[in-house]
């Protein structure tokens, strides 16, 4: 199966018709374009609006783990009109099995080769979370992929598409508060060591797609790259004035106080920009920089951090599936202590603290959710049960899980547990009567005495 999707996308070297208006409108979004091959698949497409067919132009393929092409679109618009790119959202490409989003990335390639007059040696695959991992895997199989641009995840680490051979180049782009920060920071490490051509781009944020002027600075980047490596036609205007828009983000960076991440701007900025220009400037701003006490405590604290959070990551990976796959409820004792841990982080003075805690909290929750998506409730009441109560105490602010929990106890025939969970729920305030006379699973508990007095204590109208 590997060597055929192999074939698939290898093939898309090949171009077909010329480029219809029908698949396009010229500097606006067509939001559900039918594959013609496939007319239960459809894509979201924009060209910015001096796209000529008579001349090659490189292509961002944009993959959502939800499959809201439509919308993932959006944050490429300025990006692709500013610095000349095809954008394709895929609508039916989502987080899934590999093989079938193969097969529906190879259609989508073939009939964009043949609507769009595409650039094959500027081809770019783009995706966040589950769809950034996608995005890199086909880049693994296809070979004719030059660059990826991973959001919110970086690859199938340790898995069968991890990346390898240096067949593509890497831009990450990740927030500062994502769960996924030290996989992002870790896989960036590997594709150097490797000898990718990557960069990192970090935004202040969380798990979601970056803000439009970030991918516009990793598409501004690629672009750089294209004309050193003879891909794109060198243009000197432009590459003055993206040396221009890249310094003043940097300096701007520096005057905030911001040193990490502007050292690490000005770095990238002297890779991108040596074959064109004396990069003598920005290194006289990295040796004024790096002389700073900030960014040497800056730095410390990074490096504290990225020590501290990788040790937490692996514990979480190393026993979290096996207790859900358990269920034994005397092991949330352990998970209670550890997210107390996270609470303390979170009510640190020091902001990285602050940030860490907020992304070990996604990270518990995500992988809990991950492995909550597999479990069926006729068959594994006591695993959904273990999953639940995590959430009560991760997450107690939201009523979801207490009355999951409820639910999931009672099927068990736990009652004073799911007496314990509702009572907590209730303290927090909760009134919403209708939404527990319509939950499912629990009447026997309904009938019951300790329900209904409960609920009369929280001054709630009783069905009984």
């Amino acid at each position: 199966m590997k060597k055929q999707v192999l074939f698939f996308i290898s093939a898309l070297v090949f171009f077909g018709a010329e480029a219809q208006t029908s698949k396009y409108i010229k500097g606006g979004v067509l939001d559900a374009v039918e594959i013609t091959s496939s007319s239960t698949e459809t894509y979201a497409s924009y060209v910015p609006a001096n796209y000529d067919e008579r001349k090659k132009w490189p292509v961002v393929y944009v993959f959502d783990p939800k499959a809201a092409g439509a919308e993932a679109i959006k944050g490429f618009i300025s990006g692709a009109e500013d610095y000349g790119y095809v954008v394709i959202a895929s609508n039916i490409a989502k987080n899934g099995d590999y093989q079938t989003n193969f097969r529906h990335i190879s259609r989508l390639m073939n009939e964009v080769n043949d609507h769009f007059s595409i650039d094959p040696n500027r081809i770019i695959l783009s995706g966040f979370s589950g769809a950034a991992r996608l995005a890199a895997a086909s880049a693994v199989l296809s070979k004719n992929i030059s660059a990826v641009i991973g959001c919110g995840a970086s690859f199938d680490v340790g898995g069968s598409y991890m990346p390898v051979k240096n067949t593509f180049m890497y831009v990450g782009v990740i927030g500062d508060e994502d769960f996924n920060y030290i996989e992002m920071l870790e896989g960036v490490n590997y594709l150097d060591m490797r000898k990718f051509d990557t960069e990192l781009i970090v935004f202040k944020g969380g798990h979601e797609w970056p803000e439009e002027e970030y991918i516009s600075k990793a598409l501004r980047s690629l672009s750089v790259k294209y004309m050193a490596k003879g891909l794109q036609k060198r243009d000197d205007v432009l590459l003055e004035r993206y040396y221009q828009v890249d310094y003043e983000e940097a300096d701007r960076l520096l005057k905030k106080g911001d040193l990490l991440y502007s050292y690490d701007a000005f770095e990238t900025m002297i890779e991108n920009f040596r074959f064109f220009k004396d990069v003598d400037p920005v290194k006289d701003k990295l040796k004024e920089i790096k002389r700073s006490n900030l960014y040497k405590a800056q730095l410390s604290e990074y490096r504290r951090i990225v020590q501290a959070e990788s040790l937490y990551r692996d514990e979480y990976y190393s026993f979290l599936p096996g207790d859900i796959e358990l269920g034994d409820t005397r092991n949330l004792t352990y998970w209670s202590e550890e997210i107390e841990k996270i609470n303390d982080l979170a009510n640190s003075p020091k902001m990285e603290n602050k940030k860490m805690a907020k992304r070990l909290r996604g990270l518990l929750a995500g992988l809990a959710g991950a492995y909550e998506k597999q479990l069926i409730p006729e068959t594994h009441a006591q695993n959904l049960l273990f999953v639940n109560i995590l959430y009560t105490i991760l997450l107690p602010e939201e009523p979801a899980p207490y009355l999951k929990t409820v639910q999931f106890a009672t099927m068990m025939g736990k009652y004073d547990m799911a007496l314990y969970y509702l009572e907590d729920l209730l303290k927090s305030g909760y009134k919403n009567i209708k939404e527990l006379d319509n939950l499912e699973g629990i009447a026997l508990l309904r009938i019951s005495t300790e329900y209904n007095d409960l609920l009369t204590k929280y001054d709630l109208k009783t069905r009984y």
